[in-house]
């Protein structure tokens, strides 16, 4: 698809290997608050990380391309990076959980094969 610019070039919105989808403020936004909200889910906590950096890399390409953070893009930047700090304690949580929950769960089952049964 193309269309003629307000200067009368002809420009193509489609790049070569796909469709052209420019960074909005929005978008660093969206993915910062789908970030966070991810990273505070228990056992989801790893998505809240991806999205988190996918917020990040957004507001800095933005940040590139026109300038210093604000409105928007600078709310999507620091829930990106709570929900980063967040979503990183909180899977170490989970996990040191999850172990000592598969140890006790081990434990448990092998001290029952220690009873003798005449």
């Amino acid at each position: 698809m193309s269309y003629e610019n307000e200067y009368g070039n002809e420009n193509d919105t489609s790049k070569e290997n796909g469709s052209y989808c420019p960074i909005t403020p929005s978008n660093v936004l969206v993915w910062g608050i789908l970030g966070l909200a991810f990273a505070c889910t228990p056992f989801l906590n790893f998505l809240g990380i991806i999205f988190s950096v996918v917020a990040k890399r957004k507001s800095n390409a933005y940040a590139a391309a026109n300038g210093p953070l604000y409105g928007q893009a600078k709310v999507g930047h620091i829930l990106a990076t709570v929900g980063l700090i967040v979503g990183i304690i909180l899977t170490v949580i989970f996990g040191i959980y999850f172990m000592i929950a598969c140890a006790a769960c081990v434990s448990a089952l092998g001290s029952y094969s220690s009873y003798r049964y005449y």
